[in-house]
């Protein structure tokens, strides 16, 4: 027996019966002549939507809508009269809708075909309810980070910017939306992964010393571009008061008469080893040892010189390390200390050996 062969009508409504978005027909008097299996769903599972169906007046209902306060309602009644008129195309929106399940959102389109010299209007409605509220958890995120985020386009026109950012710039939103980065960042130009230091004049304190970083991105829409801006003054300042504290801490033991050199030549080899130490650990994880062992050596021939001794030597090795973990997180802390003791006792034994063979030189 052949297969029932379906009428045009028939077929239409079963292709509009597949489509997962309400919709629904008007003709040229903006009533409803047909809704689709998924607008009579919607209707059954939402009270006072029913009266959207067949025979229902959509123009006159979103009128009614509109004298209750809702001008999106007006707007959509205006534009299917201009499309019924033939003076619009077309027409979408997006709208939220309280519903027995909870809020949600959908996105209106409006559009028009002619049969048989009629004009008829195409209502959907697409749920976009997953996709506003991934753009809603996105912003809260962008929006709670401490970093101030600024989003431009390609001839630099700022687009977008977050609550830090407008309190790190001292701005408002809106002040800065439409200008030119280069007006809060003068002398700055994206690159490609940019990460630079910027030294800002304009913050709510004084200068500020800020991280920037550039990250490019494109789409269909054209490129753009993402800027991070970190104020990072008060590590700055911190870097500063350590810088203090360590000659201090010079000065003093300076002072008791526990140091054998000048001042100014232990400051030198308190920073110089400072640099040996900081090296270390990252000679280590790039199996780089042999060029810090090489210049460890060459520290205990300057300490030779400098007529400083094993004992002398461990006060400042305590000393520059402290100063360094003082500034650490706690894994690089860690890995300072176990670099810092092989170091201590290298040194110590270059250090030990150097003297031992002078007195050997004098003795002979």
């Amino acid at each position: 027996m052949p297969d029932k062969q379906l009428s045009r009508p028939e077929w239409i409504s079963a292709v509009l019966d597949a489509i997962p978005a309400e919709i629904a027909v008007l003709n040229r008097n903006a009533e409803i002549i047909y809704v689709n299996r998924e607008w009579r769903r919607f209707a059954e599972q939402n009270e006072g939507t029913s009266a959207c169906l067949s025979g229902a007046n959509y123009v006159e209902i979103c009128r009614r809508s509109a004298e209750q306060g809702d001008q999106g309602a007006a707007d959509v009644a205006e534009s299917i009269e201009g499309i019924l008129n033939g003076d619009r195309r077309g027409f979408d929106c997006e709208y939220p809708c309280d519903t027995p399940g909870g809020r949600r959102w959908f996105k209106l389109l409006l559009s028009s075909t002619v049969e048989d010299g009629e004009r008829f209007v195409i209502v959907q409605h697409i749920d976009v309810t997953e996709r506003v509220e991934a753009e809603e958890r996105y912003r809260l995120v962008v929006e709670s980070v401490a970093e101030g985020i600024v989003l431009s386009d390609q001839e630099g026109r700022i687009l977008a910017v977050n609550t830090a950012g407008e309190n790190l710039f001292a701005r408002t939103r809106e002040w800065m939306l439409g200008r030119e980065i280069e007006q809060l960042l003068p002398g700055l130009h994206a690159e490609p992964g940019m990460h630079v230091a910027y030294e800002h004049a304009g913050g709510i304190e004084g200068a500020q010393a800020l991280n920037v970083s550039c990250f490019p991105f494109e789409d269909t829409a054209g490129r753009y571009y993402v800027w991070t801006v970190t104020d990072v003054s008060a590590e700055r300042r911190e870097e500063v008061n350590a810088r203090r504290e360590k000659m201090l801490a010079a000065e003093s033991m300076l002072k008791a008469g526990t140091v054998v050199v000048e001042r100014q030549v232990r400051l030198a080899l308190i920073e110089r080893y400072q640099k040996l130490l900081d090296a270390a650990p990252q000679a280590a994880v790039f199996e780089e040892q042999s060029r810090v062992l090489e210049q460890a050596a060459e520290f205990a021939t300057e300490l030779k010189r400098l007529r400083v001794d094993p004992h002398d030597f461990v006060r400042l090795h305590t000393e520059a390390l402290t100063a360094l973990q003082r500034e650490a997180v706690a894994a690089r802390s860690r890995a300072l200390a176990e670099e810092a003791r092989l170091l201590l006792l290298r040194i110590l034994a270059d250090l030990g050996s150097l003297y031992h063979r002078e007195q050997l030189l004098a003795g002979a």
